[in-house]
């Protein structure tokens, strides 16, 4: 009986072992999506300020533009 007692609390401690190696690895994995999220949110932060940059950029322009041609600078 003692073997069998022994056998059977080593197959409990492994499968114990193994269950807290895939909680660590599920805890690890959502660390990982949360970072790579965020990631995201700052880039797709980062070109929207670039994007409204360059659309202020070209209001600019063209508004220069429509000044120049307006008092015939552009004539």
């Amino acid at each position: 009986m003692d073997a069998a007692a022994d056998r059977k609390t080593i197959t409990m401690t492994i499968k114990a072992a193994h269950a807290l190696i895939l909680t660590a690895d599920m805890i690890a994995i959502r660390a990982a999506h949360a970072a790579l999220t965020a990631k995201m949110a700052k880039s797709e932060a980062a070109f929207a300020r670039y994007d409204g940059a360059e659309v202020a950029l070209y209001r600019v322009i063209n508004d220069a533009d429509r000044l120049a041609n307006r008092d015939g600078w552009m004539r």
